[in-house]
């Protein structure tokens, strides 16, 4: 038995394959609950509650992920910027000093 075969036999066990004409098929319209005995609803409403609050859970987790994400890419942005910026500054410096050498010696000819 291959594993494709194992999970199809356990795949059809828990979830039969609809029988009879499209016709005839279960429907998802919220009209038909209403025959459904209160237990059932209740733990159809428990079930769904228990989604929307898993649901909830991930979407927290993911707003959490996305925030340390952009405080992490604006630490790396302002790390990456303080050297260039430095860089700049001592360019600059170095060009006042290559000035200010240029004009001694041009003075002391």
């Amino acid at each position: 038995m291959t594993i494709r075969s194992a999970r199809r036999r356990s795949w059809s066990r828990s979830y039969p394959p609809a029988q009879g004409p499209p016709e005839k098929w279960p429907s998802a319209d919220a009209s038909q609950l209403a025959h459904l005995a209160a237990r059932e609803r209740e733990r159809l409403a428990e079930a769904f509650n228990t989604s929307v609050a898993r649901l909830e859970g991930m979407i927290g987790a993911v707003r959490a992920t996305a925030s340390g994400v952009r405080t992490s890419s604006e630490e790396i942005r302002a790390a990456s910027e303080d050297p260039a910026l430095r860089n700049e500054q001592q360019a600059a410096s170095l060009e006042e000093t290559a000035a200010s050498v240029g004009t001694t010696v041009g003075l002391t000819r």
